[in-house]
């Protein structure tokens, strides 16, 4: 006597990154259900980086920003880099035509006193003032704080 039993299930969690989040669940292959739908704007972004890649990100992933892209990006979207470590930032009046930000992860001190992370924490002030999304990664949460 033989008796077999096979049960497949998958599971399957998407989140987008966008002003109107966008959660859905695959349970045993039925249809996604968005919570909300995305407007049809194009979305626009900001990648804040805090530190540099490693060899191994840079060669393996071509950077951090290309990480986050690839997995929070849409088609509709459009992410701007900007080096806060090397204290690229983007100006104040620019940040109107952002739908939010992620500050990325760094070995720098969040509440340390180098002059770029002074600079950001300030910028992260004008952000809230404005009302601007934001995704801290680690040291971009700390700072975010």
């Amino acid at each position: 006597l033989s008796l077999s039993l096979s049960l497949s299930l998958s599971l399957s969690l998407s989140l987008s990154f966008s002003p109107f989040v966008s959660l859905s669940l695959v349970l045993m292959g039925l249809p996604t259900m968005p919570l909300e739908a995305n407007a049809t704007k194009s979305l626009r972004f900001g990648i804040l980086l805090a530190g540099h890649a490693s060899e191994y990100v840079r060669k393996q992933y071509n950077g951090v920003a290309s990480i986050f892209q690839q997995l929070l990006g849409e088609p509709n979207e459009t992410w701007d880099i900007f080096s806060v470590i090397d204290s690229e930032f983007p100006c104040e009046e620019a940040l109107d035509g952002y739908d939010g930000f992620i500050i990325t992860g760094s070995r720098h001190d969040a509440h340390g006193s180098e002059p770029w992370v002074l600079k950001l924490c300030d910028l992260i002030q004008i952000m809230y003032a404005k009302k601007k999304k934001l995704l801290g990664i680690c040291f971009g949460h700390q700072v975010n704080i």
